[in-house]
């Protein structure tokens, strides 16, 4: 294995450069000093890039560019680069405000919207129109999640299907509420209270609530978040996997990959697959693994093990990437 390892490296770094053809990448981060830039057709490890200090996440900026935050030991989160791939330069980002703290961009699939959620101070929702740099935002009003049952920990999050965005937002006591928002609305709208699901009496309630929301083409899917800090702790016989969630009524249905407890989940944008990071705790499969799975019927098409975990993925269509082990160049 060892030989083989080695033997990747080498002609990796012999080829230097990897064809447009292999455009699919899958970017992975675990909180060190080394990310992953993987292919997602293979689930190979493609580059292996050192950086200065520890990777909270790392996702794609355009065909040759990429962002990164992270921070140093002792610091607090985060700091955000840009890294150029063609002379693995970093560059320093602006920081963001408080008020502007509407965590990464969420792009629209036609390029146009650019989605950003807050949940510091309650949950909002920023849009803006990247053709023209105006935004504005939708906060929710009239939440039926009242402070006696919350207690103010909200956790909003959302994603783009086709031309509208959903937005979710739950807190540990309540299963949530779905908003489904065209991007030039100024209001939200009327919001649908979403089913129960995984909320069995001996579990520990995260504080925040820990689920993921996912769309795989039209298709929604929610998920409960497993193995980060945030999880729940569940008997061994809750379920796991995928729910599709029905956005006009709230019902969850059809679940899928009930064996496996996914930490953090990404859908490619032709809906064939779902990658997911599993745990080795919680998941039948015995050891964590970064796995491609068919959204239709929760079936593994490929998967491989993954070392020390990671934190979290994303995915990004890449121009030319160099193979191997790379450094990162810090700032002067």
């Amino acid at each position: 294995m060892k030989r083989l390892f080695l033997c990747f490296l080498a002609c990796a770094a012999t080829a230097n450069l990897r064809s447009e053809a292999f455009s699919g990448y899958i970017l992975a981060a675990n909180r060190t000093n080394i990310a992953e830039v993987i292919d997602a057709s293979t689930l190979e490890t493609v580059a292996r890039i050192r950086f200065d200090f520890r990777v909270e996440r790392i996702s794609g900026a355009g065909p040759l560019q990429l962002t990164v935050a992270g921070y140093t030991d002792g610091a607090a989160c985060c700091t955000e680069y840009t890294l150029d791939l063609g002379t693995l330069k970093l560059t320093p980002r602006a920081p963001a405000t408080a008020r502007d703290n509407f965590g990464p961009p969420i792009v629209s699939p036609d390029g146009r919207w650019r989605a950003g959620i807050r949940n510091f101070r309650g949950p909002a929702l920023r849009m803006v129109d990247r053709t023209t740099g105006v935004g504005h935002d939708l906060i929710p009003t009239g939440l039926s999640l009242s402070e006696e049952v919350c207690g103010g920990n909200w956790a909003a999050q959302g994603t783009w299907s086709g031309d509208r965005f959903y937005l979710y937002v739950a807190c540990p006591h309540h299963s949530g509420l779905l908003w489904s928002v065209a991007p030039e609305a100024t209001e939200l709208g009327t919001e649908v209270q979403v089913d129960p699901f995984n909320q069995l009496p001996d579990c520990r309630h995260p504080l925040p609530v820990a689920r993921g929301l996912i769309a795989v083409g039209t298709e929604l899917f929610l998920y409960e978040t497993a193995g980060s800090k945030g999880s729940r702790s569940c008997p061994v016989d809750a379920p796991g996997g995928l729910w599709m969630l029905d956005p006009l009524t709230g019902r969850l249905h059809d679940p899928i990959a009930q064996n496996l407890y996914f930490g953090e989940m990404q859908a490619d944008r032709s809906g064939a697959l779902l990658f997911g990071v599993v745990h080795a705790h919680l998941n039948s499969l015995g050891a964590a693994q970064l796995v491609a799975i068919n959204p239709h019927n929760g079936k593994i098409a490929k998967s491989r093990d993954i070392q020390g975990g990671v934190l979290n993925i994303s995915l990004a269509t890449l121009g030319v990437v160099r193979g191997g082990d790379l450094k990162a160049v810090s700032p002067d």
